[in-house]
C-alpha cells in the first residue's frame, strides 16, 4: 500500500486470512488519484511497489471495536495496521519472509517491494478503530 502522507509502498504477504487496513488508510490509484481503504471496491486498481499494478479482489468492511494495532516506523515512513496484519521483512536467509506486524518487535528490516527500509520502532497500542 502507498500512504498518502508518507508516499512509501510497503508489501502484504501472502495469506488466505483477511489483511485488515484502518479504514483511513490511504492507497494510490494507477490514475494517481488517492482512496481510502473504506472506499476502495473490488476490481480497483492500485499502484503497488516498483510502479506494479495491484488489483483489489474483494473488500470486506468490519465495524468499529477495539482492536490492537501495530504502529511501525522507519525513516521515510509511518504504518500502523491490525496485530494480525501479514506484511514481508527480511527473512534469516535474506530473503523477504511473511510476519505478523504483532511480532516485528524482533526484526530489523521491512520489504518494500524494491529494498529493505530499516525499522526505526515498533509499538503496540489499543484503540477503537474500523478496518477493511
Amino acid at each position: 500500500c502507498t500512504s498518502v502522507e508518507s508516499m512509501t509502498s510497503w508489501v502484504s504477504a501472502q495469506s488466505e486470512l483477511p489483511r485488515c487496513f484502518l479504514s483511513s488508510t490511504a492507497f494510490q490509484q494507477t490514475d494517481g488519484r488517492f482512496v481510502r481503504a473504506a472506499e476502495l471496491q473490488e476490481g480497483d486498481a492500485l499502484e503497488g511497489p516498483g510502479q506494479s499494478i495491484a488489483h483489489v479482489l474483494a473488500v470486506k468492511k468490519y465495524k468499529p471495536g477495539p482492536l490492537d494495532l501495530i504502529h511501525i516506523m522507519t525513516a521515510r515512513s509511518k504504518f500502523c495496521a491490525t496485530s494480525n496484519h501479514r506484511i514481508l521483512v527480511q527473512g534469516p536467509e535474506g530473503n523477504p519472509a511473511p510476519a505478523e506486524a504483532g511480532s516485528l518487535l524482533g526484526c530489523n528490516h521491512i520489504w518494500n517491494g524494491v529494498d529493505y527500509l530499516p525499522i526505526l520502532g515498533v509499538y503496540k497500542s489499543r484503540e477503537q478503530a474500523a478496518v477493511v
